[in-house]
C-alpha cells in the first residue's frame, strides 16, 4: 500500500521574498495505491477432497475460492489503511521531504494541512 500527499494540489498560502519564507498549504495524506505482495503472497489450500467432491463447477469452483480469498485479502489490506500512525507517518515525511528541498534553495516553509 502507498499513502502519500498529492503535491501537485498544494499551494502557497504566503511568500515573503524578500525573507525567504512561505506559508504552504498541503493536501491531506490518501491512500495511491493497494496491492498485495503477490512474492509473500500464498495460498494455504485447496485441496481436492471434502466439501469440494460435491461443490459443483470442478476446477471453476476452486478458480472462484481463489478469487474472492484475493478479493478478501485486497480488502484487508485497504483496511489496515485506516491506521492512524500511517496518516500521520505520511505528513511527517511530507513535511521532512518539502522542508529540506525548500531549505537547499535558502527558504524556509512553514507546513500547514489542508481539513
Amino acid at each position: 500500500m502507498t499513502v502519500g500527499v498529492d503535491l501537485s494540489a498544494a499551494r502557497f498560502e504566503q511568500v515573503n521574498n524578500p525573507a525567504h519564507t512561505a506559508v504552504l498549504l498541503l493536501p491531506q495524506p490518501r491512500v495511491q495505491s493497494v496491492s498485495l505482495d503477490h512474492e509473500h503472497t500464498k495460498l494455504i489450500g485447496v485441496w481436492p477432497s471434502g466439501l469440494w467432491t460435491i461443490v459443483p463447477g470442478g476446477e471453476e469452483a476452486d478458480t472462484a475460492a481463489v478469487n474472492l480469498a484475493y478479493r478478501d485479502a485486497q480488502r484487508a489490506v485497504r483496511a489496515a489503511a485506516e491506521d492512524p500512525h500511517l496518516w500521520e507517518r505520511a505528513r511527517r515525511q511530507a513535511e521532512s521531504v518539502l522542508k529540506t528541498f525548500l531549505a537547499a534553495l535558502d527558504w524556509k516553509a512553514e507546513i500547514r494541512w489542508a481539513n
